[in-house]
């Protein structure tokens, strides 16, 4: 982090075109929002003399969304361009993203938001005319009244989610969450620069497969875990 280095910035268009390649690309966002309505209006008093109104209405808003949005927007994955400079794998093999570049990172989270808008309010008008009356009452003309009230009150909330591994460690029969998995989006070939956008899966929620070190048996073994949000 400053000021231990500062990264350098891609200026050259042969190497990331800028203009061609949306490095935002896996980014996504979906919502949806479900809206109530009522209004209610009665007349209790209606004659030439005397009118009495009444309105109440309700009005709802239930908004939920998820946000997945990896890649630049501090959730994990900054747009710093690296290359895999790794010429094999941790168990020996040969590693087939050697040279090529890629955005990387951990600590990816997804958002889940929800919100609910609830609106009441009421009014009340009255009206008398007395400009119809016969002798001096009519004198005292039209009057109006209006009275008006309103109660707003929302609530929501958008926690964060991470994917763990879902495994059983080495010695123990309980399964437990363990590490976090590190995503990679590569953009170009080998000895190349950034020649297409980061691509997906947008998600590796489900059955994976995790190679790890067992150091009581001294070898590599792979065993399928599941993959889950928390």
């Amino acid at each position: 982090m400053p000021p231990l280095y500062i990264p350098l910035g891609v200026t050259d268009r042969r190497q990331f075109d800028w203009t061609d390649v949306n490095t935002l690309q896996p980014n996504s966002a979906a919502s949806d929002a479900t809206i109530y309505s009522v209004l209610l209006e009665h007349f209790p008093l209606n004659t030439k003399v005397h009118l009495l109104g009444l309105q109440a209405g309700f009005y709802r808003e239930d908004m939920h969304g998820t946000n997945r949005n990896f890649i630049g927007t501090g959730q994990g994955v900054p747009t710093n361009l690296l290359v895999d400079v790794n010429e094999k794998l941790l168990d020996g093999s040969p590693n087939p993203y050697f040279l090529r570049p890629y955005f990387g990172g951990t600590d990816i989270r997804v958002s889940v938001s929800s919100t609910r808008n609830d609106n009441y309010r009421t009014t009340l008008a009255y009206q008398a005319d007395l400009t119809q009356q016969s002798g001096w009452v009519r004198w005292l003309g039209r009057h109006r009244f209006t009275g008006y009230g309103e109660y707003r009150k929302s609530e929501g909330g958008a926690p964060a989610y991470r994917e763990y591994v879902f495994w059983t460690p080495p010695g123990s029969t309980t399964p437990t969450y363990g590490p976090v998995p590190g995503w990679r989006y590569y953009v170009g070939g080998a000895g190349k620069y950034v020649e297409h956008a980061p691509r997906s899966p947008e998600t590796f929620l489900g059955s994976q497969n995790l190679a790890w070190y067992n150091y009581g048996t001294a070898r590599w073994q792979t065993d399928s875990v599941d993959v889950r949000d928390i």
